[in-house]
């Protein structure tokens, strides 16, 4: 009986977020409204990342990479090798040349760049724009620019550790003292025998302290665009080559948003990180959702835009009862959430300008997303009689709400972003 009761309140908190667009606007007041925001960014803890979440890896005043913290919670164990950051570069910014422990996915948000990559003797350069993604294998030598002359470069970037889980290192080799060259680590004989020259020469040449992100003059940027590779290398097949995800026909779209996916099949290299990629336009007073995912843990960050999201979050390692609980969570620009494989959640934009999402499928195995409203809906293909028995006989009522929303995917989005707090007719129609 217990685990009937557990089935049907997880049933009525994903139809109440189905259903929460047609609910009439709330009338609470400013202060109501400050006090429930607050519980709500108390209640999605750990699935909700703000800015001061992150730390700054490193950088200067040209440019900065902000990491965001470990996915240290026992809820994320299945994710816990995995990091995520954001690096932005002033216009005509160079970024030294270093490597890290870890395998990288990185999607261009904004800007132009160019961006070199030195691996198995062997150098490409490609350039690089808003909606390119590419895979760097770990250990790879990178260096690149910022080729504007007015607007940022942003990128998001995926790390998956290769030794300790959620344990990131980058090493520096040009440079000198900031950042500090892996070479100056090595004993003085050492250090001499491998470049066969005197250490007062080595130190004079790795005397660099002006940080990992420099100011380039556009001819130093061209020059390097244009660079030949060095005499005697054999060009490369060039599998690593960026692919632009918006230049994909999207997989939904409609008037009221837009969902660019890309997976394996578009980049074998997703694959080796277990990774899929995707990009969620909504437009301004339109929602996303509710659906969920049937493998992979999803990491979602916001671009552009305000709005909120909605989901069903399992219960917290530590937290009072075991039951499943409806989360909520406000979002601007540099939010970061999680959501667990099997958890339905919905995206709603609210604030002047479209929600832009990037989304981070993470071990995505056989994942496939099932939706949990409109035309698609998975409880419209339930025959009659299970129909009957899961929603108590009430089918006229029944069928009406399942049939009203014909979109896809994308839909109209509530009228108030608290609408749920007038849904006592509907909680009365789901009752059990």
């Amino acid at each position: 009986m217990a685990t009937t009761t557990k089935s049907n309140r997880t049933l009525l908190v994903v139809l109440l977020l189905c259903f929460s667009s047609a609910l009439p606007p709330s009338s609470a007041s400013d202060p109501e409204e400050k006090d429930q925001k607050e519980k709500e960014t108390e209640t999605m803890k750990p699935f909700f990342f703000d800015k001061e979440s992150f730390r700054k890896w490193g950088g200067t005043k040209y440019g900065s990479v902000m990491m965001l913290k470990p996915f240290s919670s026992e809820i994320f164990r299945r994710i816990e090798d995995y990091r995520f950051a954001v690096m932005e570069a002033e216009p005509l910014t160079f970024l030294l040349p270093s490597h890290f422990d870890a395998m990288e996915v990185f999607y261009v948000i904004q800007g132009r760049g160019i961006i070199t990559l030195i691996c198995t003797g062997k150098r490409e350069t490609f350039e690089v724009k808003k909606g390119d993604v590419m895979m760097i294998p770990a250990g790879t030598v990178v260096y690149g620019s910022n080729c504007g002359s007015n607007e940022k470069l942003r990128v998001a970037m995926l790390f998956k550790t290769m030794s300790t889980p959620g344990k990131i290192k980058e090493f520096f080799g040009a440079g000198g003292k900031n950042p500090t060259s892996f070479y100056r680590w090595f004993s003085k004989d050492v250090v001499e025998a491998f470049f066969n020259t005197d250490m007062e020469t080595i130190e004079k040449a790795f005397s660099y302290e002006k940080g990992s992100f420099v100011r380039a003059t556009p001819e130093q940027i061209k020059a390097m665009k244009e660079a030949p590779p060095p005499e005697g290398v054999q060009p490369s097949e060039r599998s690593l080559r960026p692919f632009n995800l918006l230049q994909k026909k999207p997989i939904h779209a409609n008037e009221l948003g837009k969902l660019f996916h890309a997976d394996r099949r578009d980049c074998k290299h997703l694959e080796e990180m277990n990774v899929d990629i995707a990009v969620a336009e909504i437009s301004k007073d339109a929602m996303m959702g509710p659906r969920y995912n049937t493998e992979a843990t999803k990491l979602a960050f916001v671009m552009q835009g305000k709005g909120f999201m909605e989901m069903v979050a399992p219960p917290v390692p530590g937290e009072e009862g075991k039951e499943e609980k409806m989360v909520r969570a406000e979002l601007s620009p540099g939010s970061v959430f999680v959501t667990p494989p099997g958890h339905p959640m919905a995206l709603v934009a609210t604030g002047e300008s479209n929600l832009e999402v990037l989304c981070f499928g993470i071990k995505t195995g056989r994942n496939m997303q099932q939706d949990l409203g409109g035309r698609d809906n998975v409880l419209k293909m339930m025959d009659r009689t299970a129909m009957e028995l899961s929603f108590g006989g009430k089918m006229d009522d029944v069928e009406r709400v399942l049939n009203a929303q014909t979109k896809s995917v994308f839909y109209p989005g509530p009228k108030s972003r608290h609408g749920l707090s007038s849904s006592s007719s509907f909680l009365r129609f789901v009752e059990f």
